[in-house]
């Protein structure tokens, strides 16, 4: 496990606490927002990075940037919604289920940004990036992310598959490298 895999359980924990202290309503327009989001970003990222690259040229980090800002503005936007309808909800007295309800959505939630988050960084990073070939949870999370590219323009789609192929072949080598034993067990095979 790395650093990506800590990092996607910490995502887990908080987003099942934060979707039963928030509750369902808000739970199902947060993971809402965090689709229109994506799909925002995936459409509209090159357009605003190649704005910003006009009177910043050297800024070869634009295309994340703009990935990020339009992510989270598109997010953002569709939260503020369910904010207001759960607020009105609790008024009725149905607190208690909406929160119970909020948690399993919340797990939901964590593993909609987790996919989100392996997509981006596959396409953004290069293949035998250390954050994602040393992964534990990125291959399993790797196979639905497919699923969510198809919704993309045809150049992420190409591009994703692309990098996605090199990272799953690195993967296989990975599998098939025997495991060096610690050792402590290798001295006590030799003293047998």
């Amino acid at each position: 496990m790395n650093g990506l895999d800590w990092f996607l359980i910490v995502v887990a924990l908080f987003c099942l606490l934060r979707g039963f202290f928030r509750g369902a309503v808000s739970q199902v327009f947060g993971i809402a927002g965090a689709l229109s989001g994506f799909f925002i970003a995936a459409h509209f990222h090159q357009p605003l990075a190649d704005h910003l690259k006009q009177p910043f040229p050297q800024f070869s980090a634009a295309p994340v940037v703009s990935f990020l800002v339009l992510f989270f503005l598109g997010w953002f936007c569709v939260g503020v919604v369910g904010h207001w309808i759960a607020k009105a909800l609790r008024k009725t007295g149905l607190g208690f289920l909406d929160r119970l309800m909020g948690g399993a959505i919340g797990l939901v939630k964590a593993f909609v940004l987790a996919l989100i988050l392996l997509m981006v960084l596959t396409l953004f990073l290069t293949p035998r990036n250390p954050l994602l070939t040393r992964s534990f949870l990125a291959p399993y999370v790797s196979q639905i992310t497919r699923i969510i590219v198809r919704t993309t323009p045809e150049g992420v789609q190409r591009l994703f598959e692309e990098k996605r192929k090199q990272v799953e072949d690195f993967w296989r080598e990975r599998k098939s490298e025997p495991r060096k034993r610690p050792e402590r067990v290798r001295r006590e095979e030799k003293n047998i």
